[in-house]
């Protein structure tokens, strides 16, 4: 997450992360621990196994391997958390997947955190066994000099190997999005759920990524060997090769690397997760204040869109929190200003509640009305060319469609683009060989510009262009949700805020914009019903399984946006019941007023 002068950012957010990364270094000796003894597994002399994990763990070595555990961590995690923020990024098709890798920073950051992972592995690799210790040693009796320890090239390429798929995985699953908890809960018991899913859930997929590299490495492992030989000179390897039958079945090395990857990607997501929970937390924003310095600190001034997009989601959880269990803070929100007797509190709150109300609104209304054109073209588009089948008898499809449009004269070729008549020499005039070196720089630029608009259009109907480049069809309505949780929160508060007026607001001061938030309400209301009408998902047994992962994320965000306004409202209308048909609304507000109080929507 980017760095910023807003005064929250240089404050709290580096407290809290500071937090993160000292509970992540207290955290690791733990891990360390259980991860050395789980590395000198040995159930067939159980009392020397244990008495030499106790020996290791109160020596110098242990002191070693945490410390330089602790660096890496600190390293991979502080470089994962610059990208790290609460609005996810809805790509367009797959080839923006490729885009965002080979992006420079993210590029240069899955670079650093492979050859990083490649460098801890090496230092560690004494704490595998001697047998991994060194890259180089003698060679066996029958064989004079120095030899290659294959087995330790193994672990540390296979470490590096992990590091990337880690790094790619980070940006590819969406891992740098900050997720809010919808419970509010003690970071303890957060830390306590996370540890054993996440490490069943880095177990299989270690398991899954060190068996692709095995067997990667048994078929192209000698280039690898050859390279190293060559360029340091050696004899041979210590051991049998690993790219051979009798090698390769070594279960003692496969279960270190599984244990190596498992313990490297816990880590490493244990620390993004810590960084996440100490970040997202709820934080108590002022109501107002008698300092002029302090204003930027209220909440309405970081409900803003100035404040960054961190501490405006942290601004509107706090307002969903307070409207519903701060009694003391909702009094001041409905409280007036000294001097003037100006509900300013209110007026600023509501008006930024309303200002998200009304975003989500008119991006709805623009989707539907892009949805209801798109339809109707393509219907017209349809029509006519069944028409056109029926008229002419020829195939529409893209490799036998005629540039009628520039003339019989065309010959159709990527290389060619003029005319028979073109071809003739241009007449002389007064300027004669003006005219004919202006002509000839406009044919050449012509044939160009067509030859490449040509090989465009054959580039296009490519399948493998086709398929990075379709768009994704749930890419515009992803945009719409991608900031759902906030618009949640706004229903939220506001609606909690309106019902406590009932008892609370002794002054008056929400009867007054009471119907600019019915009418808000409802219209949001009837765009969101419009746009699930345009957009019903089917439902035959057939076409259920083509249905994406990424369809149905949207689908989740779409049903939780309508239940949050349906529940608010209801919260309305049951709290005020009668009293609401007062109100002066407009006729449809009115229609689904009464539709509310009958209980049909």
């Amino acid at each position: 997450m980017a760095f910023s002068t807003h005064w929250f950012m240089k404050e709290d957010y580096l407290w809290r992360s500071c937090a993160s990364f000292a509970w992540m270094t207290m955290l690791l000796p733990f891990f360390a621990a259980v991860y050395s003894l789980l590395l000198a597994f040995d159930p067939l002399h159980p009392i020397t196994w244990l008495s030499e994990w106790i020996f290791f763990i109160f020596s110098f070595k242990m002191i070693g391997m945490v410390t330089i555990l602790i660096m890496s961590c600190l390293f991979v995690t502080f470089l994962n958390v610059r990208h790290i923020t609460v609005i996810p990024v809805i790509r367009r098709n797959r080839l923006s997947f490729l885009l965002d890798l080979i992006e420079p920073m993210h590029a240069l950051q899955i670079c650093a955190i492979t050859l990083y992972s490649a460098l801890t592995a090496w230092f560690i690799s004494a704490q595998l066994g001697t047998k991994y210790s060194t890259l180089i040693d003698n060679c066996p009796a029958h064989i004079q000099g120095l030899c290659l320890n294959e087995k330790h090239v193994v672990v540390v390429i296979h470490s590096g190997f992990i590091g990337f798929i880690f790094a790619v995985q980070f940006f590819l699953q969406h891992e740098y999005v900050m997720d809010f908890s919808p419970v509010q809960q003690r970071k303890f018991c957060k830390v306590r759920d996370f540890i054993y899913p996440n490490l069943i859930k880095c177990g299989i997929a270690s398991m899954k990524h060190t068996l692709y590299f095995y067997l990667s490495y048994f078929f192209l492992g000698c280039f690898v060997k050859s390279c190293l030989l060559s360029a340091l000179q050696l004899n041979g390897t210590m051991d049998t090769p690993l790219n051979s039958l009798h090698g390769f079945v070594q279960f003692s090395l496969l279960w270190k690397l599984w244990l190596v990857a498992t313990g490297f990607t816990f880590v490493w997501k244990l620390g993004v997760y810590l960084f996440k929970i100490y970040n997202s937390e709820s934080y108590p924003f002022l109501i107002d204040t008698p300092y002029a310095e302090q204003l930027e600190r209220c909440l309405h001034s970081v409900m803003s869109t100035r404040a960054p997009s961190l501490v405006r989601h942290l601004a509107f959880l706090d307002l969903s929190l307070l409207s519903r269990h701060d009694v003391k803070k909702r009094i001041e929100v409905f409280s007036l200003s000294q001097p003037g007797h100006h509900s300013h509190n209110w007026n600023r709150i509501s008006a930024e509640c309303l200002s998200t109300v009304y975003c989500l609104t008119n991006q709805l209304t623009a989707y539907n009305q892009k949805v209801m054109i798109t339809g109707a073209s393509n219907g017209e588009s349809i029509n006519s060319a069944k028409q056109t089948d029926i008229s002419q008898g020829t195939p529409q499809t893209p490799r036998y469609r005629t540039v009628q449009s520039l003339g019989p004269d065309i010959v159709q070729s990527p290389y060619s683009s003029f005319t028979q008549k073109s071809l003739h020499p241009p007449r002389r005039g007064q300027n004669g060989q003006l005219k004919v070196v202006q002509v000839t720089k406009s044919y050449v630029k012509n044939w160009f510009e067509t030859a490449s608009t040509n090989w465009i259009e054959v580039l296009k109907h490519l399948q493998i262009v086709v398929y990075l480049t379709n768009t994704f069809p749930d890419f515009d309505q992803g945009m719409v949700f991608r900031e759902s949780q906030l618009q949640q929160w706004a229903l939220e508060g506001l609606s909690n805020l309106v019902v406590a007026s009932y008892d609370e607001d002794t002054f008056g001061v929400v009867q007054q914009s009471l119907p600019d938030v019915i009418s808000a309400l409802f219209g949001l209301h009837s765009a969101l019903c419009k746009y699930t009408k345009l957009n019903q998902r089917p439902t035959s047994i057939h076409t259920k399984s083509t249905i994406s992962e990424q369809d149905t994320a949207v689908y989740k965000l779409q049903n939780s946006v309508m239940e949050a306004l349906k529940t608010a409202i209801h919260r309305i209308v049951a709290r005020f019941g009668q009293h609401l048909k007062g109100i002066q609304l407009s006729t449809e507000d009115q229609r689904k007023l009464s539709q509310f109080f009958n209980y049909i929507e």
